[in-house]
């Protein structure tokens, strides 16, 4: 249940450069933490768009002079391709992805200049900190909704939050049509 929070000087970006950032930005989320990249998947991956009013964004105690990003990773702490001191080199990956989608929907080829103006951070929630669903995600939850649980079945709240996913608005959408 990966989210990914943004925030960015209001008006920066169109619409439909936020919707090609979120899909981007969900996409190498997705691959870093080893996730398959399906309707389920995606259906449980949300971003969102902070945007702040110019000079709302300061740089030093100033307004900043050009536009800069902080994009906020949230993933559930046991991620096996991210999690633990030996996945830094995936972290690091991770950290360099998205920072070049942001540059890419913003129009800039990837500079290290222009790459100090992208913040990542990397949060990990605890386990049995999560909840939706009105209940608890563990990591076998989320890898029951994902359609890779350990033992082959969907979990109790898996099945729960499968069954709300299509239930509601948040219905699974065919992956080629995101």
């Amino acid at each position: 249940m990966p989210m990914i929070d943004i925030t960015l000087p209001a008006g920066l970006l169109t619409a439909s450069a936020k919707d090609e950032l979120a899909s981007r930005l969900t996409a190498a989320l997705l691959g870093a933490e080893g996730s398959p990249d399906t309707p389920y998947v995606r259906a449980i991956a949300w971003c969102f768009f902070d945007e702040r009013p110019l000079g709302a964004i300061q740089v030093g105690g100033r307004p900043a002079r050009v536009p800069v990003y902080r994009v906020v990773l949230t993933i559930p702490e046991g991620s096996p391709a991210l999690s633990g001191p030996f996945r830094l080199v995936n972290r690091e990956r991770l950290v360099r992805a998205a920072t070049e989608q942001v540059l890419i929907v913003e129009g800039t080829p990837y500079t290290d200049a222009d790459a100090a103006r992208v913040w990542v951070l990397i949060r990990e929630i605890k386990e049995g900190y999560w909840g939706t669903v009105g209940g608890i995600g563990r990591m076998e939850d989320i890898a029951s909704v994902s359609g890779i649980p350990p033992n082959g079945t969907l979990t109790e709240h898996g099945s729960r939050v499968r069954a709300a996913l299509d239930a509601s608005a948040l219905a699974p959408v065919d992956a080629d049509a995101v």
